[in-house]
Order: C-alpha cells, then structure tokens, then sequence
C-alpha cells in the first residue's frame, strides 16, 4: 500500500487545524470559568488565576487586553487618555485585594491611602495590544 505524500500531508495539516481549534475553545471556556471564580475570589486566589492566565498565554506579549477585561471585569480595550505615558502607551493595573473605599467627606490636604497587596500592572498600545506587563505586592 503506497501513501502519496501530498494524501500525508493533508491529514497532517487537517489534524493540527482541529487540534488547534480544540485548544482555542478549551482556552475561552477556561477564560469564562476563571471570570466567574475571579468575582468570588480572595486575593490569593485571584493571583493565582492571573498566574494560570499567563501560563496558558491568555495574558502576554502581543496579547489583547480584551483577554484581561474578560478575566477580570474590566474595560481597557476602551483606553483612557489620562494613562499615556510619554512611550505612547497606555498603563493599568488590576489589584486582587479589596479596594479602598474613598472617605464620604475627603480632606484635600491628605492623600488617600495606598492600595496594597498583589496586582497585575501592565502597558499596551492603542491597538489594545499588551506590551508589558508584571505581578507585584511592592505595597505590602
């Protein structure tokens, strides 16, 4: 029995398209599972989704930053001018403790407190595209 090679490699590619495609639908079904935990989350555990989100390349270079509103409830592909940095890039960040509530009747003499604890900061560009990005609890 003789295989043609051309017959070879067209199973080949039509096996790594389904593959490829299997892994896609895996990657957003867990995108959407991981958004819902993330919402009922302790800080810890929201790390620890964000850490699990970079190891499956949903959160990364060149990545979109709609893959970190979907994770974590937020609206950066919508970018806010007041963020541009000099670079031309646009800066955010998402901390995983509870945020601080602003006092009812602020003094403008005094600053707000710092926000503490671990959080993803990143950049990206107008296209919405990630640049850079890092984990940290420098605040602790």
């Amino acid at each position: 029995m003789r295989i043609c090679a051309s017959t070879l490699l067209a199973s080949f590619i039509g096996l790594s398209c389904i593959m490829l495609t299997d892994a896609a639908i895996a990657q957003e079904n867990w995108s959407k599972v991981a958004a819902q935990q993330y919402k009922k989350a302790n800080e810890y555990e929201r790390l620890n989704l964000c850490i699990e989100a970079i190891k499956r390349k949903i959160i990364c270079r060149g990545c979109s930053v709609a893959n970190i509103d979907q994770l974590f409830s937020t609206n950066f592909i919508e970018p806010d001018e007041s963020t541009k940095g000099l670079d031309n890039l646009y800066s955010g960040i998402v901390h995983f403790g509870p945020a601080i509530t602003p006092p009812k009747n602020p003094d403008p003499s005094r600053a707000w407190p710092e926000q503490k604890g671990w959080h993803l900061a990143f950049k990206y560009s107008k296209s919405g595209k990630i640049v850079t990005y890092s984990l940290s609890d420098l605040g602790k």
